[in-house]
């Protein structure tokens, strides 16, 4: 059930660097040169993947969107392919943004049948749910860059089987490469031969672009591929390459984040402000109050250095809660009188 996959990826997860899962690279296109990520997987990754895809694929029907029927080690390709373009998105998105809570359909849902409020990858930052739609494909007749400037992002689809889908917040584009060109779709006689093809680059996995969902809606057309199913799709030229797009979300939630914390950050530094005083007014009694003060001052000086972090808004917090203290003081009576009661 997925609950064992979701703990398989947190353990593979626990105490490894991620980011040597991803390289950035430069390729040439017609259309100028794009900075997208290569990504690369070892052995144990590519194993937890097989593992959930395995598990995927007797959940899925036979016919593709072709209406093509296919055997169950088809399937497993096609499962262990798309799983592993979702892991790759889902990662990269925890790297970049580590302050957000990023989560995988695949690793929450109760189990693999079909569901209406499933999502690829989701990510929960400022009180906000975003949810990111990662559509794999294969480029095996082009080089990365020629593919780039003629394949496209995939949006929503329907068919016979599925007459609706709703458009997600942001689209991110993989793109299987064969190293090795060739007129037709490499034949994997095996879920293991790609994972081995893999390990060895023949075939790579990249990571190339991304758009949200204003550009798919304006810019994007509805087109077959020569399936039965009905896309809406924006070329990959007309997004943003994987490393702007990434760059843009981090700016948009990071700033999200920013101004959540801001608030709670000044109200944290503000009670410690006030505790300290307390603490020395309580036990120091009336021969602390001149020096309380100081005191005070000295603390939030050591918040400030311990905690701060080139943030401004903790800058901004130990200011205002300086300017309440010695400002807006409360009357040390007040505190000696509470004092007396709680040690009399």
């Amino acid at each position: 059930m997925p609950e064992r996959h979701k703990r398989a990826f947190e353990e593979y997860l626990r105490g490894r660097d991620t980011k040597k899962l991803f390289k950035g690279v430069r390729i040439d296109t017609p259309y100028g040169e794009r900075k997208i990520i290569k990504c690369l997987p070892d052995r144990e990754l590519l194993r937890i993947t097989k593992d959930l895809a395995a598990e995927k694929a007797l959940y899925t029907m036979d016919a593709d969107q072709s209406g093509h029927i296919r055997d169950r080690e088809k399937k497993l390709i096609k499962q262990f392919e798309g799983v592993l373009a979702e892991t790759f998105a889902h990662i990269a998105l925890m790297c970049l943004l580590p302050q957000a809570a990023v989560d995988r359909f695949d690793l929450e849902r109760e189990d693999f049948r079909y569901d209406v409020k499933e999502y690829d990858v989701r990510l929960r930052c400022g009180g906000q749910i975003y949810k990111f739609e990662v559509r794999n494909s294969n480029s095996y007749k082009t080089a990365i860059g020629e593919g780039y400037s003629s394949l496209d992002v995939l949006g929503a689809y329907v068919n016979k089987y599925k007459t609706r889908e709703t458009l997600a917040d942001y689209f991110i584009r993989p793109l299987l490469q064969s190293e090795t060109l060739c007129p037709e779709l490499p034949d994997h006689k095996n879920a293991d031969e790609l994972a081995e093809k893999l390990l060895g680059g023949r075939m790579t996995q990249y990571l190339c672009c991304g758009t949200d969902r204003k550009t798919m809606q304006e810019k994007g057309r509805v087109a077959r591929f020569g399936q039965d199913a009905r896309y809406l799709a924006v070329k990959m030229r007309e997004t943003e390459d994987i490393a702007d797009f990434f760059s843009g979300l981090k700016a948009k939630f990071s700033a999200r984040d920013k101004k959540k914390r801001a608030p709670l950050t000044g109200a944290l530094f503000f009670l410690i402000a006030i505790s300290a005083e307390l603490v020395v007014l309580f036990f120091f009694r009336s021969a602390a109050v001149r020096a309380s003060r100081g005191f005070v001052f000295e603390t939030l000086r050591l918040i400030e250095f311990l905690f701060a972090d080139g943030k401004d808004e903790f800058f901004a917090a130990v200011f205002a809660g300086q300017f309440l203290i010695f400002h807006v003081h409360i009357p040390p009576v007040i505190f000696r009188n509470l004092s007396e009661i709680i040690f009399p």
